[in-house]
């Protein structure tokens, strides 16, 4: 897509975000609050006409479910959401991920079964915010889901430790590496990666810190916004190269970083684009 396609693109998403085809009953049925791996909860809600068929999945991680599920009803998507929470930072969505490489699938089969009998998962999208990145960069480390998963997106949510003994600040390469193998296929157009961040300074090597770390090693160039921004969002930055997207925004506080949960709706609408 050229640069003038693509910015067209982004500017009618920015306004008027996307509409696919939808089944006619739009009642969306939030499930029951489940228990996973210990304090984990997951939460289903899905539309009743898509029972039995293949369904698009969304899978999000961190986030109260019924900001998650405000959000999903903006999209007009046949298929499923899956809200999952742990109680802690990101330390406790990385352990149940870690300690069980199957939990995934047992969320993904759980989720279909709620939808109903026979129903299967055509598409996965995997999403997060905030701490949620660590159940996301676990989940990453297994071959099979790394494959499986067609569309990531971390709105504000791709956080790093530091090296060691470096002269500059830089994000740990070890915990950077399956982000980047992703990030490398969405740039050649085969995976789908929107990476959203605010300008939060952390410690730790920041979401800023570590998206541009991804588009160094890419070698993709990062561009002051002349796109619209969508209140209170305020757009600064954005780098573009096939399925691969970071939008960069201005805000440095609590509430500029809750942004990024309160309008995710806008990253899981364009990462359908």
């Amino acid at each position: 897509m050229s640069g003038i396609n693509q910015s067209l693109s982004l500017i009618a998403w920015l306004l008027i975000g996307s509409a696919p085809a939808f089944s006619e009953d739009r009642s969306l049925r939030i499930g029951e609050t489940q228990n996973i791996s210990g304090d984990g909860t997951m939460v289903v809600c899905h539309y009743p006409k898509d029972s039995g068929k293949p369904i698009d999945l969304l899978v999000h991680f961190h986030g109260m479910a019924s900001v998650a599920t405000a959000n999903f009803e903006k999209l007009n998507w046949n298929g499923a959401l899956v809200v999952i929470n742990f109680k802690g930072l990101s330390a406790a969505y990385a352990k149940p991920f870690r300690e069980d490489s199957a939990l995934l699938e047992s969320v993904l089969e759980q989720a279909a079964k709620t939808v109903g009998p026979e129903t299967t998962c055509r598409s996965l999208t995997v999403s997060s915010f905030s701490a949620g990145y660590g159940a996301v960069r676990e989940i990453l480390k297994t071959p099979k889901f790394f494959e499986r998963i067609d569309a990531l997106i971390a709105a504000d949510s791709m956080y790093a430790s530091l090296e060691k003994d470096r002269e500059t600040r830089q994000p740990l390469e070890t915990q950077m590496r399956d982000y980047l193998r992703f990030a490398k296929l969405a740039s050649e157009g085969k995976k789908t990666f929107i990476i959203t961040h605010s300008s939060q300074e952390t410690p730790y090597a920041s979401t800023t810190e570590t998206a541009n770390a991804l588009l160094q090693a890419l070698d993709i160039n990062l561009e002051q916004s002349a796109q619209p921004s969508t209140a209170p969002l305020k757009l600064s930055t954005k780098a573009i190269k096939e399925k691969f997207t970071v939008f960069g925004y201005d805000g440095i506080s609590g509430e500029d970083h809750l942004h990024h949960l309160h309008h995710i709706h806008l990253w899981w609408s364009h990462s359908r684009s």
